[in-house]
């Protein structure tokens, strides 16, 4: 009777570990799924703060892809007919300033279109190059021993709200930039004219009248393309601001 004690005796502590292995499996397995929903919590609402963000920022590049698509028409004809204007000023140099100053104009214009076109372009990108981004600084966190799911959504969404400011911040210095290329160009302008003038030993009253006029007309069409592109953000709200307003703040 004894030995048939000892002989159960090991099979219910193998029945014990069976039954712990069970239970510590359906443990791990439950935290496993719970780790799993609290990942797609976090990943659903960076996805719909991504999305909101980008939407702002699509809104934000509105009145400089506009200006583009003006600057690109006024580059193709209407450039062409102002040059008119200066085949009307006397002399013999008159072709060779001519088309300095068109050449100058327009490479000035390419620039301004260039960086327009590259902000435009880092917009579009942004909800994908941001989603690797985040996707790479999670599996860095994750490797932390400890590290819980509410800091890493910490961690991510700070991520995010910087890369987004970075990138609005950038559209708001270029759409500044956009206002003082007039000037600059302007100004670039009559520098160029009064070398031009100096080589070839112009002076006269007409020819400067003449290309002053031209100016005019160029920067007066320009300045109608390039308009306050910040009139149309007044009524656009920052991701930040609507949040507070849905919050009665």
């Amino acid at each position: 009777m004894a030995g048939a004690l000892v002989r159960k005796v090991p099979g219910s502590i193998g029945v014990m570990l069976s039954a712990f292995q069970i239970i510590s499996g359906a443990g791990e397995w439950i935290h496993k799924r719970l780790r799993a929903r609290k990942r797609e919590k976090t990943t659903k609402v960076l996805d719909s703060k991504l999305n909101e963000n980008f939407l702002y920022l699509m809104k934000q590049m509105e009145p400089l892809n506009r200006v583009f698509k003006k600057l690109q028409k006024f580059k193709l004809c209407d450039l062409q007919l102002l040059r008119a204007e200066l085949e009307k000023i006397p002399g013999k140099e008159k072709e060779e300033i001519a088309r300095a100053l068109e050449s100058r104009l327009q490479k000035n214009l390419r620039n301004l279109c260039q960086s327009i076109k590259t902000q435009k372009e880092n917009v579009d990108e942004w909800p994908e190059s941001t989603k690797l981004n985040l996707e790479c600084l999670r599996a860095d966190l994750e490797k932390i021993k400890g590290k819980k799911e509410k800091e890493i959504a910490e961690a991510l969404e700070s991520r995010l709200m910087k890369e987004f400011h970075h990138l609005s911040q950038s559209i708001q210095t270029l759409e500044e930039n956009v206002h003082k290329w007039l000037e600059s160009t302007k100004l670039d302008l009559q520098l160029l004219i009064a070398d031009l003038e100096k080589i070839k030993g112009n002076k006269e009253e007409e020819i400067a009248r003449a290309l002053e006029s031209w100016m005019e007309k160029v920067f007066q069409h320009l300045s109608q393309i390039i308009q306050a592109p910040e009139e149309a953000l007044e009524e656009i709200q920052t991701p930040e601001e609507a949040l507070q307003k849905r919050k009665g703040f």
